[in-house]
Formats: C-alpha cells, structure tokens, sequence
C-alpha cells in the first residue's frame, strides 16, 4: 500500500464553507498522490456532524478516512484571564511547547507519510485553537518535514496570542513558500520573517465542478439572501434590524445559513417572527444551488462570497469579518456595507441597477483564480 496522506484540522461541525475547502483539497490531493490514502484529522474542539459528513460523502467528495482528532492542551481556567494582556504571548509559547513534548510519542505514527498538509481557513488565533495547531504541527515536525499548507488566513488575533518570533518558528514547520489567500495575512507573515506568497482561496478550484450544478426551479431567482453571521449570538439584533428595513420593500428576502450550527437557532426564530423563509442546506452543492438562484446575497462569509461568485446573483458584502473585507478588496467589489446596520434600501436597490458590472467584477476575479492558485505543496506532480 502507498504511504498515506494526512490532512490536519478540518472542521466537520457543519460549515458549508469548510467542507469546501476539504472538498478542493482532497480532490486536489487525490490528483497529485493517485493511489495514497487520505486521512483526515479534524479539530479536537467541535464534535463531527455525522449528518453532514454522511451528506458531504454522498455528494461526490474523494474517498477518505476520518482519523485522530490533532492534539490538544487544555489551559487551567485561572489563566483565561491573562489572554487580554500583554504577557499572554509568553504563556502561549510555555503551552505551544508543553503540547509538542506530550504529543511527541505519538507523533511517531506520521513518520511515514508521503505528505502532511494543514487545511486552509483562519484557524490560527485565539488561545486553544492556535495552541492545538502550532503544537500539533511542531509534534509533527520532529518525525517528519513534508508539512504543508493549502492557503489560509491569518488575523490579528494571532498576533496578539504570539510574538513575532514564536509565530517565525512556528510557521518555519511548514514548507516555504507559505501560500495565504489575502494581502493582509501576507504582510502579517511577512513582518515575522516568513517567506509567504500571496494565492487564492483553494475553493475556487471547484469551479469547474460548480458549472454543472443547477439553479432550483421551486425558488423564485428574485430573492435577495441574507447570509450573515456574528460571535456568540451578537448578530441577533443587526439581523433583526435589517429584515425590518428591508422586507417589503426590496422584493422577497430569505434567510440562508452556510453554518447550521452556528444559525439555526436564531434564523428559525427570526424567519417564523418575519415571515420570511429561512434556508439550511446540507452541502456546500445545496447551498450553491440556492445561491445560483437568487438575485442579491448579502453576506459577510467568504466562501458564501466565493461559491456566490459562481452564480450570476450579485454579490454585497459586509466587511466586518476580515476575510469578507479582503475578499472584497481583492476582487474590487464597487460595493460593500461596513456592517448589517450599514445596508439600506437604497443600496439594495443600486446593487441590482448595477449587477452587470458587479457580476462582471466577481467573474473576472474568479477566472483571474486560475491563474493565482500558487500551488502550496508540489512542483512535480506526486512529489514532495
């Protein structure tokens, strides 16, 4: 048998757009090391939607296998606290360190792979996610060099977590060039020493799989969506706010969820308050399929952004989340809101008026892809 594939940190909780990154690196993968096994280690901090991961399967995903999940270390309660202080960077890296010690032994069983790669996404913040991924990785390191990552997203949150020269020994796991899908997440890297190249998000690599998947005919293609998320619930109010200004007076509105777990709850209550249906599709092919039918998607997720700009709806996103606000200026949308309290009638309106030059703006960002997709782990096919 071929020596496997390991592929770290995926989310299978139930977010559409992380089952697409997935998606295009497994199928991606699968086209490089023909006959490897693909396993999958997820993230130790959600439980796995076995609905959604049946679903995912079902729709066509290449053949793998769910193991692990990756290491983690749980920090005492008592040191929470100190996360929003200065000297927090200082105990991340004593726990970055003490995770890669209790994680070494085991780490032995990835000597053998033909490749290790780090899915895309923004992952690498906060306390215990950071801690799980620059551990696991550095654990990895010691029995094996062939670490690479598929194009992700950095934030200020690493920043804060790290210092300059913990995130350059973290990072320097990996193989160089690091590819990042977005110029901030360059410069953040960049500025610790790390040789990073600016690409695009592996998602958009399914396009040609996304040209065959039809609108739905029981939707009415006039309909604006509404995709919008926030921390810890805090996105009730502006949701609420928006569909009072905009029902009735844009045409229909829908409520579309590309992370059921994060939205149920809330758009199920806001929809039945509103009248307004609300939408939970079970795959990233589903959710596509609503978006290719719809007239405008306001949304601040990016791969909402990016499977939108596969569709002829025209796109306004809200840029309060960094990654929709590099999306937005790296494929120069002409319009945006700040924030859901920032969308109005009136530039509804003006987005449908102009949803020629903004589709034209969102294809021409999607085909220029094609050509930025820097390939993150292989120069020579089914070689590392």
């Amino acid at each position: 048998m071929k020596a496997p594939i390991a592929i770290l940190f995926a989310n299978l909780k139930g977010n559409l757009g992380d089952f697409a990154i997935l998606h295009a690196v497994l199928m991606d993968v699968s086209v490089r090391f023909p006959g490897h096994p693909m396993q999958v280690f997820p993230h130790p901090f959600v439980p796995i939607n076995q609905t959604d991961l049946a679903t995912f399967r079902a729709a066509g995903a290449p053949e793998f296998e769910v193991v692990g999940p990756t290491y983690s270390i749980r920090y005492p309660f008592y040191l929470k606290w100190m996360s929003r202080y200065r000297i927090w960077p200082h105990v991340q890296s004593r726990y970055v360190r003490a995770l890669v010690a209790k994680s070494l032994q085991d780490a032995r069983r990835f000597k053998d792979y033909a490749a290790v790669i780090v899915a895309g996404g923004e992952q690498w913040g906060g306390t215990n996610p950071g801690t799980s991924m620059f551990g696991t990785i550095g654990a990895i390191r010691a029995h094996n060099d062939r670490i690479y990552a598929y194009p992700f997203s950095i934030g200020p949150g690493a920043v804060q977590s790290n210092s300059k020269a913990s995130l350059a020994e973290y990072f320097g796991n990996i193989r160089q060039p690091v590819v990042v899908r977005d110029i901030s997440s360059k410069k953040i890297l960049e500025d610790a020493g790390i040789n990073a190249v600016w690409g695009i998000d592996c998602v958009f690599s399914l396009q040609d799989v996304a040209r065959d998947i039809a609108t739905l005919p029981d939707r009415d293609a006039s309909r604006t969506l509404l995709i919008i998320t926030g921390r810890r619930g805090s996105n009730e109010a502006p949701v609420r706010s928006l569909l009072t200004r905009l029902k009735n007076e844009v045409g229909p509105i829908e409520l579309l969820s590309t992370s059921p777990p994060e939205d149920k709850e809330l758009f199920t209550r806001l929809g039945a308050e509103f009248g307004v249906a609300v939408r939970m599709p079970g795959s990233w092919q589903e959710a596509l399929a609503e978006l290719k039918t719809s007239s405008v998607i306001v949304t601040n997720r990016l791969h909402a952004l990016i499977l939108g700009s596969f569709g002829d709806a025209a796109l306004l996103p809200l840029t309060d989340r960094k990654k929709s606000e590099a999306f937005t200026r790296d494929a120069g949308l002409p319009y945006s809101a700040p924030n859901a309290e920032g969308v109005s009638v009136e530039l509804i309106n003006q987005v449908k008026a102009d949803r020629g030059v903004i589709l034209e703006k969102a294809r021409a960002y999607r085909e220029r892809s094609r050509g930025e997709l820097f390939h993150p782990v292989f120069d020579i096919k089914g070689t590392a």
